[in-house]
């Protein structure tokens, strides 16, 4: 009779040898089911390819600018980039900027696009674009959501000489200078008073959905403001008007906010001149070269 340990451990031998029979067969089998995603794998290598995304703001218009309103400086201080898939298995999940930026644009000098760098997206698709313009503190100043500063000709305005120190005023002549505005033939001459804007007012506007793909993209948001500066003259030139005495010297100009703000052509109008688009990656234009 067989010893009953040695015929243990030959059945023990034996099932060991069917259990390493099956496995091998459950891998060649499994290696037959892969083949075709072998393809899929591909596939989803091209879906994870690097989106890169380029946040560009350009200002449209400028030369459009009535005769009697010239632009200086334009400041945008945006809180947040916000972009919600418009479909996605991530449960509608936003991605966002988590640092606010300061836009000052120089457009007496012509410089009307300012480009931040490069961001990495997580994912492609369709996306519904949103910012938050919104006031900020900087140190011990406040730093608004929307500036501007410029001349306004009218009659009877008061001029100062930007060269000149702060309060002392002028007749109209010389011009500001190196401000050189466009002139009106039809129109006779005129005065020239500085001003500016400086609204505390946190706007958030959604603008339509754009396609983000693989690879490198410029995420372009434009501002026309041609329409827009059309509308500032008339409050503009109310807020001059009220002004007397020692309300004028600041060192800036007149205050026009609360004539811009209660008359509906502040921060949130100039947002409704704006539009976002997708582009092609590209070089940034020279400043002052238009577009």
């Amino acid at each position: 009779m067989m010893d009953f340990t040695k015929a243990v451990k030959m059945n023990s031998t034996k099932n060991l040898y069917r259990m390493l029979g099956v496995l091998l067969c459950a891998s060649l089998s499994g290696c037959a089911d892969f083949e075709a995603p072998a393809q899929e794998g591909l596939r989803s290598a091209s879906h994870t390819q690097a989106i890169m995304v380029t946040p560009e703001f350009a200002i449209l218009g400028l030369e459009d600018v009535p005769a009697e309103l010239f632009l200086t400086e334009l400041g945008l201080s945006i809180s947040e980039i916000r972009l919600q898939p418009v479909m996605s298995s991530s449960s509608g999940i936003a991605y966002s900027t988590s640092e606010s930026f300061r836009l000052a644009f120089d457009v007496a000098n012509g410089e009307d696009v300012k480009r931040l760098k490069p961001i990495e997206f997580p994912e492609a698709g369709r996306f519904v674009v949103s910012i938050r313009l919104e006031p900020c503190d900087k140190g011990n100043a406040k730093i608004p959501s929307l500036s501007l500063a410029g001349f306004v000709a009218g009659e009877g305005a008061v001029h100062t000489d930007p060269r000149a120190g702060s309060g002392e005023k002028f007749d109209g002549n010389p011009l500001p200078l190196p401000f050189e505005p466009k002139k009106d033939e039809n129109a006779e001459d005129s005065d020239w008073t500085p001003f500016h804007y400086n609204s505390q007012r946190a706007v958030f506007y959604t603008f339509s959905d754009v396609e983000l793909a693989p690879g490198e993209q410029t995420l372009n948001f434009t501002f026309d403001i041609q329409d827009w500066a059309v509308e500032l003259i008339e409050p503009i030139v109310r807020a001059v008007r009220n002004v007397n005495g020692p309300d004028f010297g600041d060192g800036q100009g007149v205050d026009v906010t609360l004539q811009l703000e209660s008359s509906g052509w502040g921060a949130e109008a100039l947002m409704d001149s704006a539009s976002v688009r997708t582009e092609p990656a590209r070089p940034l234009p020279t400043s002052g070269s238009g577009r």
